[in-house]
């Protein structure tokens, strides 16, 4: 519903807030930036109380794009 796709959006301006760390061996993502994720959330005006649930999404988003990173180099 409309919720799913506000939180969808949301989450989507989170793309950018990658940490990248780069070596010998290239740039690497490690995760996100979880100081820039609680920006963003004060940004959007995300309530206190929809905050953790949709930090427990944005964390298994995150470990599924650094399976996907992973695989990819």
């Amino acid at each position: 519903g409309a919720g799913r796709r506000r939180r969808a959006s949301r989450e989507n301006t989170l793309r950018t807030q990658w940490v990248i760390v780069s070596g010998m061996g290239g740039a690497q993502r490690t995760g996100l930036d979880y100081t820039r994720v609680e920006s963003v959330m004060n940004l959007a005006g995300i309530p206190q109380s929809d905050r953790p649930e949709l930090f427990g999404d944005l964390r298994v988003m995150e470990d599924a794009a650094l399976d996907v990173f992973s695989a990819q180099t």
